[in-house]
């Protein structure tokens, strides 16, 4: 999505890297999630692949995020074992995977999983803190390394907790999607992008249907959009199911929302288990100045084959993080534009009435 597409006039090479940075930083760490795992588009679009031969996105994708939930754990669980308060000033953790192509079921698992990356980097302002540089600071530098070490601990464990949150939500539903949610926007880069249109489909077996779109008041208006839903099942032996074939085909006739220009829509898909446990949402691309946008897009809704994924992923990471109620800890957001806005880590509190998120994290 470009920031400055409604911004033509100031698309200099330094506004738009401006732009982009801002667009980023307001970003929750649900919603860069749900891009780092969107491989619909590009080489990973697998609409015409033999399933008996190669994998999936919708299985890649679990696969790589199983393993970067145990990496995440493992992380935020040694960052506690450290005794020695850090001042690990602006590194920052990369995550990244093999996304070029989609692989040949012959290739092992294990070897997916080693191609995944979760590495600390950026050391340039950081320092190496000791029990002997410790003993020889006054009391203000002890308080200002143990500041500047919470501060990196929380992130670390909110950078897990989103990672285990996402997994639950998108990966770990074993049973039945009941229904879903059809949701145009116009996006707006500098302010809450704009409610075009809803509807919500059941999840059964569907060709292409145009069906119309409710407007904010729960009426039907003369939008409407055009989608099709059909079910994918995995080979013997993988990690899901199968995946629900949502297709985001196109909308006609959508209101402007724009004073200055003409609405840029983009679809948001929701689907909520039958259970009401699991909330899944992905987006597709935004189309310019359109009010009748072609997406053409597919986007995978999956159903796992292990309820229990989660659970072992973080027992990897640190031995007995899979326990307890996990769906206290890693709960629904509520909707609120095109984001699920978190209960924050700060406001899920643990039996520790002072210690937030998982118990676990501390020996």
């Amino acid at each position: 999505m470009d920031p400055l597409m409604d911004y033509d006039s100031h698309k200099s090479a330094k506004a738009l890297k401006k732009a982009s940075r801002m667009l980023l930083q307001h970003m929750d760490g649900r919603e860069v999630v749900m891009h780092f795992l969107d491989l619909h588009q590009g080489p990973t679009a697998d609409d015409n692949i033999n399933l008996e031969e190669n994998y999936s996105s919708a299985e890649l994708s679990e696969i790589v995020f199983h393993e970067i939930v145990t990496r995440t754990a493992k992380l935020a669980a040694a960052c506690n074992k450290v005794t020695v308060p850090q001042k690990w000033v602006g590194s920052s953790v990369a995550l990244g995977y093999d996304c070029g192509t989609l692989p040949p079921r012959s290739k092992d698992e294990s070897a997916i999983r080693s191609q995944v990356l979760v590495n600390i980097f950026d050391w340039g302002r950081s320092e190496l803190n000791t029990i002997e540089k410790m003993q020889h600071m006054s009391a203000k530098e002890q308080q200002d390394r143990q500041e500047f070490w919470n501060y990196y601990k929380g992130g670390m464990e909110r950078l897990a907790w989103v990672a285990a949150r996402t997994y639950l939500h998108r990966f770990a539903n074993a049973d039945e999607w009941k229904e879903i949610t059809l949701t145009i926007y116009d996006f707006d880069a500098m302010s809450k992008d704009d409610f075009m249109g809803t509807a919500t489909v059941a999840v059964e077996d569907t060709d292409d249907s145009e069906i119309k779109l409710c407007n904010n008041k729960g009426k039907e208006s003369d939008a409407t959009i055009t989608y099709s839903l059909h079910w994918r099942s995995c080979p013997s032996g993988s990690r899901l199911k199968g995946t629900w074939r949502v297709g985001i085909k196109s909308a006609k006739n959508l209101p402007n929302m724009d004073e200055q220009s003409v609405s840029d829509p983009y679809c948001c898909v929701k689907a909520t288990s039958a259970d009401g446990r699991h909330c899944f949402e992905q987006v597709t691309r935004v189309i310019q100045n359109d009010l009748n946008p072609v997406w053409d897009a597919t986007l995978d809704l999956p159903i796992a084959s292990d309820a229990d994924a989660l659970k072992k992923a973080l027992e990897g990471g640190k031995s007995g993080l899979g326990e307890g109620d996990l769906y206290a800890l890693l709960p629904r957001g509520v909707s609120e534009g095109t984001a699920l806005r978190s209960v924050t880590v700060s406001t899920i509190r643990s039996k520790d009435a002072e210690s937030p998120g998982f118990v676990e994290w501390k020996d």
